[in-house]
């Protein structure tokens, strides 16, 4: 019976229309290998590719044009030196172009999300090989980390093209590195990129724990609410990282004959960055919550308003990264806004306006610390009521200080002359001041921050 699904072996990948393939080839090069006009002006994504159905590239070193199957709204990952699913259209009647569908699944112990060398498939054994009675004594006679072997068992005709292939051309535009294994639930969906960046459509789930020892992903868990993790940067703690090892070229990857059941797990405290949504977060004891899974420990309080609630119920929204960044065009603004109840002053906002002012409304401002014992005790004052306050005081002091110029105290003559010029002198230091203080010329009133 004819295959219909093909395997091919890249060679080659084009990537950009306008310039050099990832072999450093012209793309004239590839169109000399079909002669209708209008196939040869190749999409992007387009993988060169050996046919080793049946081991068909051991008698031919044909190169044959692959189109990507899906169109450029889903663009996959290929790298030179994998294997992929292709396709005709008449498997009957093959043509001159074929469709790449994705990289081949492989076994457990050598499919990789960052590079998958099918090699291995059936030349490695799934499980670490047992110790020699002299290895168990005596040790190995010649120690070393790279046991991820036969890797660069070419499946083409030519013994070290494979090798070539990683070598010269993907190790030059490629990073090779250990990128933890996710374990879904049956009803998630799951899209990963090479280089541990992931989106997962699912429910809520994570660690908050330093060092988690039973998975979130499994599936007897209770049922949270609908969410979506946008991550990248997992494994960063001990619990959820790979096990590293080196293959022959010593590029590093993951040990895939370790199964650890935590590995790539969504781990909260240590994951580089991520935004996280959540639909309905009404559970919040549950260890998935997000504000658990955030594990904030301690909250900014104040004595009269108490502590924050830790948990929150609804609909959350959360993103953390070791830097956030909000940023709006020149001709934009930001708002930041808590809706108020209907007849209930409760609202609050951080608007940004486009003129550049910053405008913070709420019931009550606070600035306060992280000391409970304090918090925002003492009010701000305002501006017209101080200076209506000070103006009060100087003229008090003005009236007293004419008073003592004036006065003359009976049976004792005339005031003392050192009592009248004191006096003078500071009724003139008032009057100066009340002046300045009348034109704002003492500075006290802020001309860009401003309250009630």
């Amino acid at each position: 019976m004819a295959a219909v699904f093909f395997r091919g072996f890249v060679v080659d990948v084009v990537s950009n229309v306008s310039g050099l393939t990832i072999r450093n080839k012209s793309i004239d090069d590839y169109k000399s290998l079909v002669t209708s006009k209008s196939l040869k002006s190749l999409p992007r994504n387009t993988a060169i590719v050996k046919d080793i159905t049946r081991g068909a590239a051991k008698n031919s070193g044909k190169e044959l044009i692959c189109y990507p199957f899906f169109s450029s709204h889903i663009s996959m990952p290929l790298k030179p030196g994998e294997i992929v699913w292709f396709i005709f259209e008449d498997p009957e009647n093959q043509g001159e172009i074929a469709y790449w569908i994705s990289r081949v699944s492989e076994p457990n112990h050598a499919e990789d999300v960052n590079f998958t060398f099918a090699s291995r498939t059936y030349s490695q054994s799934p499980e670490i090989p047992a110790k020699t009675s002299a290895e168990k004594f005596d040790g190995p006679s010649t120690p070393s980390e790279i046991t991820q072997t036969f890797s660069f068992k070419s499946p083409t005709g030519k013994s070290n093209e494979l090798t070539d292939v990683v070598t010269n051309f993907a190790n030059k535009i490629h990073r090779f590195e250990s990128v933890p294994r996710y374990n879904k639930r049956l009803g998630d969906m799951v899209i990963q990129g090479s280089n541990n960046s992931l989106i997962m459509l699912g429910e809520e789930r994570g660690h908050f724990s330093a060092e988690p020892t039973m998975s979130v992903n499994r599936n007897d868990i209770p049922s949270g609410s609908a969410a979506i993790d946008i991550v990248v940067g997992r494994g960063k703690s001990s619990a959820t990282s790979a096990t590293k090892i080196k293959n022959e070229l010593e590029i590093e990857e993951n040990n895939k004959r370790i199964n650890n059941p935590t590995e790539g797990d969504a781990h909260f405290p240590t994951d580089a960055s991520r935004v996280y949504l959540t639909a309905k977060s009404d559970d919040v004891t549950a260890s998935y919550h997000p504000d658990n899974l955030l594990n904030i420990l301690v909250m900014p309080s104040d004595k009269n308003l108490g502590f924050p609630i830790l948990s929150a119920p609804g609909s959350l929204v959360v993103s953390k990264a070791d830097n956030l960044r909000l940023i709006s065009r020149e001709s934009g603004s930001i708002r930041i806004i808590k809706e108020q109840s209907s007849g209930d002053i409760n609202g609050a906002a951080v608007l940004l306006h486009e003129d550049g002012t910053v405008q913070i409304s709420g019931n009550r401002v606070m600035l306060s610390s992280y000391n409970s014992g304090t918090g925002a005790t003492e009010p701000y004052v305002r501006y017209t009521e101080l200076v209506s306050f000070l103006s009060s005081v100087m003229k008090d002091l003005q009236s007293f200080c004419a008073t003592l110029v004036t006065h003359v105290t009976p049976g004792f003559g005339a005031p003392s002359p050192q009592i009248t010029a004191a006096a003078t002198t500071l009724l003139l230091k008032v009057t100066t001041k009340q002046a300045q203080l009348e034109t704002a010329a003492l500075g006290i009133g802020s001309t860009t921050v401003y309250g009630e």
